[in-house]
């Protein structure tokens, strides 16, 4: 079964607690953060970092381990193939997705007017679906799909050499309830996190958790 977790990254508006995680991170993402300009930034990058680090620590086993990436620039663990994840951030969310099979995660804070991006990106049944949505579930009705788009990317570790515009993910009806779409191959599943920021989940197979657990640093 899939694990997914996720942290309010505002935890680390405290300096102290800001120190104490940057040390579990490993060096690459700390001096990445270094280089980041907005605090904000800062700590959304930090979140995914130290999610990925408890996760691997609590749920593998592993401490510090030695990540790399793909030609394509999907993260891995180096000698640890059986270990599959996938990070994501946005708003005050980090989230992380983590199996034994390949996975993806995205979330995506809800934005206003988002119809020309659609136009650009989206494939002809997805702009027709936000055309048709009610205009206050709109911009909720974009980002759930855009967060399908960015999980399918990030499972298959294609990135944006396979164009948004040319595949169309299926579309669950509730939370927590994966959907097979035959024609990608794989599982995708939504979530809501508590202050309405929706994220999207794909899978190898249908067994994922019911909800996404909320981890917080002591």
């Amino acid at each position: 079964m899939s694990g997914l977790y996720a942290i309010d990254v505002t935890t680390f508006e405290d300096a102290g607690r800001f120190g104490r995680c940057m040390r579990r991170i490993p060096s690459e993402r700390r001096e990445r953060i270094a280089r980041l300009r907005l605090p904000e930034d800062r700590r959304r990058s930090l979140g995914a970092g130290w999610l990925l680090a408890e996760v691997l620590l609590r749920y593998f086993g592993l401490e510090s381990p030695e990540l790399g990436r793909s030609e394509r620039g999907k993260p891995y663990v180096k000698g640890w193939p059986q270990v599959q994840f996938s990070l994501s951030h946005a708003g005050i969310w980090a989230v992380c997705a983590a199996d034994i099979h390949p996975v993806g995660v995205d979330v995506e804070s809800v934005r206003p007017d988002r119809l020309a991006v659609a136009a650009r990106f989206f494939a002809p049944e997805e702009q027709e679906m936000l055309r048709w949505s009610a205009k206050e579930a709109r911009d909720t009705v974009f980002a759930r799909i855009w967060t399908r788009k960015e999980a399918y990317l990030k499972y298959t570790g294609e990135g944006l050499s396979h164009p948004l515009s040319t595949f169309s993910p299926a579309s669950p009806d509730e939370d927590g309830r994966p959907v097979w779409d035959p024609a990608l191959g794989c599982f995708f599943t939504s979530y809501t996190l508590p202050d309405g920021t929706p994220l999207a989940l794909c899978t190898q197979d249908g067994f994922v958790p019911p909800s996404i657990a909320l981890l917080r640093v002591e």
